[in-house]
């Protein structure tokens, strides 16, 4: 089964935008380009785990919560911490 990139994608920027990070911040501390977040972003592009693992850090997310269909739930839940 193929995962949903785009749904990765959203997921990602949401976390990105809750936390009031712009693109460049995340690419920087990911060790990716900006151009690259922006078509991890939009579905546009594969993700590696390498860059995968590094956005989750990042977000100071679990993995876990930017693959699930709950990661916004997830996402919000780590916030609050």
């Amino acid at each position: 089964m193929e995962p949903d990139y785009k749904a990765i994608g959203s997921r990602i920027k949401a976390a990105r935008l809750s936390r009031g990070m712009s693109q460049a911040e995340l690419a920087k501390q990911a060790g990716i380009s900006p151009a690259t977040l922006g078509r991890i972003e939009e579905g546009q592009s594969r993700l590696r785990l390498p860059a995968f693992v590094n956005l989750a850090q990042a977000l100071s997310l679990p993995m876990e919560a930017l693959l699930r269909d709950n990661g916004k739930a997830a996402a919000q839940r780590a916030l609050d911490r």
